[in-house]
C-alpha cells in the first residue's frame, strides 16, 4: 500500500482528489488494501509490488525521478480507484443500528447525477493512471527488471502479438496496456485458431519455436521470422479488435459513444452509447481490413517463403477438368 498512517498527509492527498481535511487514514484505509489486491497485484505481479513499496518506503531524496513519476502514478491509482470501487462504503456508516448515510450541518447528499460523474470520474483517473505506470514500465524495463516478471509482461511475450504498441499502430485503442489486456483473449484464441490455416502447420510451428526460443531475427526464405510475426500482427490485431467490438461494442473502458448537442438544458452535451448497428458496422469495417491483411500475408508467404507455401484461399475452387466428366457448375 502506497499510503500510511504515518504518512497520510492531507495537503498531499488533495493534490490527488481534493478532499476534507478531516478524511482520516483509517476510514480508507480497507478501501486501499483492496485496490492492491484487486488491481495492482494482479497486473504488476509480487515481484514488482515488492520493488515499488521499497520505493515508497524511501526518502524522497534517495527516489530517482523516474522513481518519483512512478510512485505519483501509484498514489493516484490508488486512491482514486478506491474511491471508485468502494464509493457506496464511503458514504455510509455502519454501526450497531445498521447502515447510517453521513452527513453535516453545512453539506447536504450529492445528486445522484453528481454522484454518478464522481464516480466517473473516479474510476477513469484510476485506470489512466495506471495504464501510465505499465506504459512507464514498459519503456524503462533495464531500470526495472522485475517488470519483466510481472503479468502485464509476460502474458504475451511468447506470443505473435506482443505489445499494445503493436495493436495500437494498426488500430487505435488510445496506446492502451489495459485494452491491449482485454484483447489478449482473443488474440491468443486467433492465434491457435486462424494463424495456422493462413500460414500452414509447418511455417506456424516454425514461426511459434522462434519466438518462444528469442531467435526471430533467423532467416525464413528470404526473410526472416520477425518481419512474418509483423505481418501477422496486423492481420490478428484488427480481427481481435472487431470481434471485442462485436462483444461488447466498445475499444475502450469507456465504451463506444456518440456525443450530440441537447435541445435544452444545461449541459447540452449528451453522450449516448452508440447503438448495436454502429458496432456492427464499425466491426465489419475491421473485419475487411483484416481480411485485406490475411490476403497481403498470404502473398507476402507465397513470395518471400515458397516452399513453404500452401496456396491461397480461392484455389481451393479451382479444378483441371481436363478429360475428365466432372466440372464447376
Amino acid at each position: 500500500m502506497f499510503f500510511t498512517a504515518s504518512s497520510w498527509n492531507i495537503d498531499e492527498v488533495s493534490k490527488i482528489i481534493p478532499v476534507s481535511s478531516a478524511l482520516s487514514f483509517e476510514k480508507v484505509q480497507s478501501s486501499l488494501l483492496s485496490v492492491d489486491d484487486l488491481f495492482l497485484m494482479p497486473v504488476l505481479g509480487d515481484e514488482m509490488m515488492t520493488v515499488a513499496q521499497g520505493i515508497f518506503e524511501r526518502d524522497e531524496q534517495q527516489r530517482s525521478d523516474l522513481e518519483k513519476m512512478i510512485l505519483r502514478q501509484l498514489q493516484v491509482a490508488t486512491l482514486n480507484l478506491a474511491f471508485w470501487y468502494d464509493f457506496q462504503e464511503l458514504n455510509l456508516r455502519i454501526t450497531d443500528q445498521g447502515f447510517q448515510r453521513q452527513t453535516t450541518d453545512n453539506f447536504t447528499s450529492a445528486y445522484k447525477y453528481q454522484e454518478d460523474a464522481l464516480k466517473r470520474g473516479f474510476r477513469n483517473k484510476g485506470l489512466n493512471a495506471l495504464d501510465s505506470i505499465l506504459e512507464i514500465l514498459e519503456q524503462h524495463t533495464g531500470d526495472f527488471p522485475k517488470y519483466t516478471h510481472s503479468p502485464a509482461y509476460t502474458d504475451m511475450r511468447k506470443r505473435v502479438v506482443q505489445k499494445a504498441k503493436e495493436v495500437n499502430e494498426v488500430c487505435y485503442i488510445h496506446n492502451s496496456q489495459l485494452i491491449f489486456r482485454r484483447l489478449i483473449p482473443i488474440l491468443k484464441e486467433l492465434e491457435d485458431t486462424n494463424l495456422p490455416i493462413i500460414l500452414g502447420s509447418r511455417l506456424n510451428d516454425q514461426l511459434k519455436k522462434a519466438i518462444q526460443k528469442n531467435r526471430t531475427s533467423e532467416q525464413v526464405g528470404d526473410t526472416t521470422y520477425e518481419e512474418l510475426r509483423l505481418r501477422c500482427v496486423a492481420y490478428l490485431s484488427l480481427k481481435a479488435c472487431a470481434q471485442l467490438v462485436r462483444q461488447t461494442g466498445s475499444l475502450t473502458d469507456r465504451g463506444l459513444y456518440f456525443i450530440s448537442v441537447a435541445s435544452s438544458g444545461e449541459n447540452n452535451e449528451v453522450r449516448e452509447p452508440a447503438d448495436g448497428e454502429a458496432a456492427v458496422r464499425l466491426a465489419s469495417t475491421m473485419e475487411q481490413s483484416a481480411a485485406a491483411y490475411s490476403a497481403s500475408l498470404t502473398s507476402f508467404i507465397e513470395y518471400y517463403i515458397p516452399d513453404l507455401f500452401t496456396g491461397h484461399d480461392a484455389d481451393v475452387l479451382k479444378r483441371d477438368n481436363d478429360h475428365k466428366r466432372t466440372f464447376w457448375a
